[in-house]
């Protein structure tokens, strides 16, 4: 994909200036930044890219109940991502993203997954 944006761009160099894609990189909660997803936007080199931190708390199932609690874990994974960002290129453009949401107590679902089947 990097390759095929570089070549619309005109060039690595080109594609850093003026970016036309943003990676998204999903910590999973609570606070594992771990695996593939943090290291292919943060790889330093020509290759390096603006990517958007989406922590995705869900208050009650893989965060705490309450809405500080709640809030305290997004910062804190997004921060985490952020650091780790810079630390592999210093300077690269980054998002602050995510999707917080309250887990369904009573039918054990996320809200955005259906709480009975679709058939």
């Amino acid at each position: 994909m990097i390759d095929l944006l570089a070549a619309d761009s005109g060039g690595l160099d080109k594609m850093r200036e003026k970016p036309r894609a943003v990676f998204d990189v999903c910590p999973s909660p609570p606070l594992k930044l771990v695996g593939i997803r943090f290291a292919q936007p943060a790889r330093p080199g020509p290759r390096r890219r603006p990517a958007e931190i989406v922590s995705m708390p869900l208050a009650g199932g893989t965060a705490p109940v309450t809405l500080a609690g709640s809030v305290t874990q997004h910062a804190a994974e997004a921060l985490a991502g952020i650091v780790l960002h810079q630390l592999a290129g210093p300077g690269s453009p980054i998002v602050w993203g995510g999707a917080p949401a309250i887990f369904d107590m009573r039918t054990g679902g996320a809200p955005w997954a259906p709480s009975k089947p679709l058939c």
